[in-house]
């Protein structure tokens, strides 16, 4: 099966190569971004040259072992990858001009270098970034080599974002998005800013551009240059033209125009303007640049948001790419195509959480009539690293990183710190507003999103996102409302609606985590929010997506699959809830979902397994009168019954191994209750995601998504735990100076155990007594007293079988306990911070 795989992504020019257990994948070559002719295409005077092919990479002191490869590509190392390639620069470009190379998107820590000298050493991120080559570092004669050295890390203390990730897309490194190397006249210009001033009416505008022309501001005669601006509006007709004399005493130039019977752009009408603007030297172009500009008029007030006089609503969805063999790579056509469905569903805004949108994606949007929400990729930081300096000082770096990089673009509406604060924590409330503090803003809103619902407004902060994960919606109303109280309902907005449906389509709504399940949760979140008057609302995600964690909540899968979109992976429209979201905002038909009727999940396996071990246990109790002395004797008077044990009274050894394999089959059935019970459960999922390791979170959650399969290897496991626990009560007998036999150690452990045999009339109903949720609590303290009763029955046969005091045993017992559990927690605090995580997902569900 593997190797048909392999052959069918060959065919679809997929390159995947592995040595030293390092994997590279390179995405198909896609030049449809060529489309997009304004932002990335020449000009007359300036070149924007795709560095996107004939890419040499390999492993640090392994150049030997190269590979060539296109980018965007990615790599799953913790060792540093090396990206190489040689720099097509003309040497009569050199002398009169300059060049910089566009970085889309590269993960995560990256060194750049030219002819092997350094020239920046960053924390990329995926955050999109330039750079400029100086001039003297380039060779005239031997060529030049562009090299990266990336490396792709992430760690549980210091790096955005953190290693811990819930529902997060899958992180990869490498050079995940396109490269651009652009040549530019030594004589140039740059537009810094443009403004729109309307007229009450909106009808015309006073534009204002600032342009840099710091080059021609050292030369000493100005006067031979002129700067031309042109206008053209979104029919084609130019709107406006014009040329003007520089200031001969400043660096800057500004530009004045008044536009008349302008065109606003909206999520209705995405008017664009295209401007083109020219500095000519004695009536010679000099230099030439385009851009797409947009105008709209967005007011803030205690109402909440205003858009060309109009009350703008928030009304969107998330979007995280993260594709089962690509990840986060994605190609134009692709993007293009995601964006357009998403712009068919009648929502006006997209959040790209949990990553940094691709600058095509905002320009794509620009087009379509969507507003871009850009946030930090950080989600559910323990508390105590809000005061941590290391993690404040990264965070800050980044942020700065991630508003310098968007804020300038006109269809980003918000810049968000990240998601799953906990709500009116202190210390997390400090590190928003000192995050804030550290960019100059402008006219972005701001937000964060929130585990529990903020009732104290944080300093800087305008929008309060609300995190759902809850379809008791009357619960969920009561706990807004609070927040709308506190803070006004313009600043509160449901920043992700999440729902997963992994038992795909049923008869109806009522059942739980089903398709229809889905379309009336968010068909609830959709009228909460307009009920409440919010600032709107987004819904998580607009497609299923792929992790690096497999998730209990949104169903175990091999390849960790996360089952929460308003569309699967397929992309395939025709789905209940998009078609429910789509007829509540384009004001369509109603679309009824069916009610249907609950199915009942609970497996009948439980019942037939749990009968049959009864009646296996009711056949050994019957065969012997022997038997049924001995077990109500271990059972009433365990200290005489283990003094009969270490005395070699006579005991059957075919009948103890027979209750030993009914025993491992009682606790087998019992914890695959458990686990099946709680297989989907949010707490559960983000306690087991606090240790960090993929592995333990794959093995609960296929031994709760699978209870067949698992009741076998938890059979398995507890027969193993019998040898086990013998083979160290025997290592223990060395150290006292009564002879114990090893038969007289397994008699005592399985006799011990005795009781857990009672409880399998209550395994054959566990999980539906649980899935009552009204004795719940009870039930759990009971078996844990259980638990605890069977460990002492234990630890009494030890030491009556060792002949030694009660003390001495407890006191080794608790010692090692000790040891193990805090060692493995000291293990995983000091790998994963494990501890702070699991404080803070109890902080967390405290406020849900």
């Amino acid at each position: 099966m593997k190797k048909r795989f392999s052959l069918l992504f060959l065919l679809l020019f997929v390159f995947s190569t592995s040595y030293s257990q390092i994997k590279i994948k390179e995405l198909p070559a896609d030049n449809s971004y060529q489309a997009d002719s304004v932002n990335f295409s020449n000009t007359l005077t300036r070149k924007m040259i795709p560095l996107n092919s004939d890419w040499k990479v390999f492993v640090e002191d392994s150049k030997t072992s190269s590979v060539n490869i296109r980018v965007p590509s990615k790599f799953n190392s913790d060792k540093s990858i090396i990206y190489q390639r040689a720099l097509g620069i003309d040497t009569s470009w050199i002398s009169n001009h300059f060049f910089k190379i566009h970085f889309l998107g590269i993960s995560y820590l990256v060194d750049i270098y030219l002819n092997d000298l350094i020239l920046v050493k960053k924390t990329a991120g995926d955050i999109p970034f330039t750079i400029e080559l100086p001039n003297e570092l380039i060779n005239i004669e031997d060529g030049n080599i562009l090299t990266l050295k990336i490396s792709d890390e992430l760690d549980s203390r210091s790096t955005i974002p953190l290693h811990q990730r819930f529902l997060f897309p899958k992180d990869s490194g490498g050079i995940l998005r396109e490269v651009f190397l652009e040549v530019i006249p030594k004589e140039h210009l740059e537009l810094l800013n443009y403004s729109a001033e309307f007229n009450k009416k909106r009808t015309s505008a006073k534009i204002n551009f600032d342009f840099s022309i710091d080059y021609i501001y050292k030369k000493r005669d100005r006067s031979k240059y002129r700067l031309g601006v042109t206008l053209v509006d979104p029919l084609g007709n130019i709107a406006y033209e014009r040329n003007l004399f520089p200031d001969k005493t400043k660096k800057l130039a500004s530009h004045n125009i008044t536009l008349k019977n302008i065109e606003l752009w909206s999520p209705e009408n995405p008017n664009n303007y295209v401007a083109k603007f020219t500095l000519t030297k004695n009536d010679s172009v000099v230099d030439e640049i385009q851009k797409n500009l947009i105008f709209y008029d967005l007011q803030k007030n205690e109402d909440g948001l205003l858009l060309n006089g109009k009350k703008l609503t928030l009304q969107g969805v998330t979007y995280i790419i993260s594709d089962e063999n690509y990840g986060s790579l994605i190609g134009y056509r692709q993007l293009r195509e995601d964006l357009q469905i998403i712009k068919n569903l009648g929502v006006n805004s997209i959040r790209f959480a949990k990553s940094t949108p691709h600058p095509f994606a905002l320009n794509i949007c620009q087009e379509l009539g969507l507003f871009a929400f850009v946030e930090m990729p950080l989600n559910s930081f323990p508390e105590s690293f809000a005061d941590d300096t290391n993690f404040k000082d990264r965070a800050t770096e980044y942020f700065k990183d991630l508003y310098q990089a968007y804020f300038d673009h006109p269809i980003v509406l918000g810049i968000g710190l990240g998601g799953s604060y906990i709500a009116d924590s202190a210390p997390q409330s400090r590190f928003i507003t000192d995050l804030l503090n550290t960019v100059k803003k402008n006219n972005k809103l701001t937000y964060a999103s929130f585990i529990g619902y903020p009732t104290k407004a944080v300093e800087g902060l305008d929008l309060y996102g609300v995190e759902l994960y809850s379809p008791n919606m009357v619960r969920v109303q009561n706990k807004l409302e609070s927040s709308v109280q506190s803070l006004g309902a313009s600043k509160i907005f449901i920043s992700g609606a999440t729902y997963p449906s992994y038992k795909g389509n049923t008869n109806g709504y009522l059942n739980e985590f089903s398709i229809e399940g889905q379309a009336k949760f968010f068909e609830e979140t959709i009228n909460l929010s307009k009920s409440l008057k919010s600032a709107g609302f987004f819904i998580n995600s607009m497609f299923d997506y792929y992790g690096d964690f497999n998730s209990l909540y949104t169903k175990y899968s091999t390849n960790n699959y996360y089952q929460i979109g308003i569309l699967a992976a397929d992309r395939n429209v025709n789905r209940i809830g998009y078609n429910v979201i789509q007829s509540k905002l384009k004001k369509a038909n109603r679309i009824t979902i069916p009610l249907g009727s609950k199915v009942d999940d609970a497996p009948l396996f439980f019942i037939f397994m749990g009968l049959g071990l009864s009646i296996f246990m009711g056949v050994l109790v019957n065969s012997k009168k022997k038997f049924r002395e001995d077990a109500i004797r271990a059972l009433l008077r365990p200290y005489n019954f283990f003094a009969d044990i270490r005395d070699h009274r006579i005991m059957s050894g075919v009948h103890s191994a027979i209750l030993m394999v009914i025993l491992a089959g009682a606790h087998a059935l019992l914890l695959n209750n458990l686990f099946y019970y709680l297989r989907s459960n949010l707490l559960y999922d983000k306690l087991l995601i606090a240790f960090g390791n993929p592995s333990i979170i794959d093995f609960v959650s296929y031994f709760a998504w699978n209870p067949v399969e698992a009741f076998f290897l938890l059979f398995a496991i507890s027969l193993l735990s019998f040898l086990v626990i013998s083979i160290l009560i025997k290592w223990a007998s060395f150290f006292i100076r009564t002879k114990i036999y090893y038969r007289n150690i397994f008699f005592t452990i399985v006799w011990a155990y005795l009781p857990v045999v009672i409880l399998l009339p209550l395994t054959m109903v566990l999980y539906r007594i649980l899935e009552i949720n009204m004795f719940n609590t009870y039930l759990y303290i009971f078996l844990f007293l259980y638990f605890i009763w069977t460990i002492q029955r234990l630890l009494k046969g030890i030491y009556v079988i060792f002949d030694v005091g009660p003390v001495r045993v407890y006191f080794f017992a608790i010692l090692l306990f000790l040891i193990l559990v805090g060692g493995t927690l000291a293990y995983y605090q000091f790998t994963y911070a494990s501890i702070d995580y699991i404080i803070n997902t109890f902080n967390q569900f405290k406020h849900l």
